[in-house]
């Protein structure tokens, strides 16, 4: 037994030829390329080049290079994370998606 709503629910979106389909490759697409974003930006952060810090007893450390290649770095993950995060919220909205179709 369906209830009043799924039955307008279907009656009125899924009816409609290929929604389903349309709304799943979109969102495969848009999954695929938030995930390949993600993966870029992770590449971009482990080839932030960090200043080795040496010892050198006639001058003191400068931290300043270091410093801006962490910063540097730490954007780009979080900024990778950010791409990951909606690559799998959109796999979780998919994934919901296919239990109410089999409902």
């Amino acid at each position: 037994m369906q209830s009043k709503i799924h039955k307008l629910f279907e009656m009125k979106f899924l009816k409609v030829k290929g929604f389903r389909f349309w709304l799943h490759t979109l969102l495969d697409v848009t999954i695929a390329l938030s995930a390949f974003i993600a993966a870029w930006y992770w590449f971009k952060s482990s080839i932030v080049e960090t200043p080795l810090l040496l010892n050198n007893w006639d001058q003191e450390k400068s931290y300043e290079g270091f410093n801006f290649a962490l910063k540097q770095s730490s954007a780009l993950n979080k900024t990778a994370a950010s791409w990951s995060g909606l690559s799998a919220t959109l796999m979780g909205i998919k994934l919901v998606s296919e239990l109410f179709k089999k409902s």
